[in-house]
């Protein structure tokens, strides 16, 4: 059995510049104090960039539905006369799922009949601003497999596939703001 050494047998040296390190740290971490959460007075969701590029329907939908996720995860901020907050979306796409696409990878080697191994996405940003003064801005944006939304052969496969991206996007903008 070897013998650990002690601190005790360190030199004095050694033993007061360890000290002096450990003090030095925490005098210069300061202490551990969180930073208060903004409170959010109005959240705001605008997709006439997606709109403008003819996504039409899925527009409408992404916006509400962002909307009511947002709220959610954000309910415990919510407050009269605090900041807003702005999302504006410029990207969305579903991909092609269930038609044998695959995702070949680097040594082409794919699953043939495997469905589309593509992410839906969706992206935009997020703006906190109290009083024209910009306190926050998150460039966001979220991929999801289009398995992650159910069997494709349901009649709302496409519609939950976009709301499943609205609620993954606020919950990765609540986790950053």
């Amino acid at each position: 059995m070897t013998a650990r050494p002690h601190l005790a047998a360190l030199p004095k040296v050694v033993l007061h510049a360890l000290v002096a390190l450990v003090v030095a740290f925490a005098v210069l971490a300061g202490p551990a104090t969180a930073q208060p959460a903004v409170l959010i007075g109005e959240i705001r969701v605008d997709a006439s960039p997606l709109r403008a590029k003819g996504v039409g329907n899925y527009a409408d939908l992404l916006e509400a539905s962002l909307q009511r996720a947002l709220e959610d995860r954000f309910a415990g901020r919510l407050g009269a006369g605090g900041s807003r907050l702005t999302v504006v979306l410029d990207r969305f796409e579903l991909r092609g799922y269930g038609s044998g696409e695959t995702d070949d990878g680097p040594l082409g080697f794919g699953i043939p009949g495997a469905g589309s191994l593509a992410a839906d996405e969706l992206a935009g940003t997020a703006t906190l601003s109290d009083g024209g003064r910009v306190l926050a801005r998150e460039p966001l944006r979220v991929a999801l497999p289009p398995g992650q939304s159910g069997p494709w052969q349901s009649a709302d496969f496409e519609r939950r596939r976009a709301v499943a991206l609205a609620e993954s996007f606020a919950g990765w903008l609540a986790r950053r703001l």
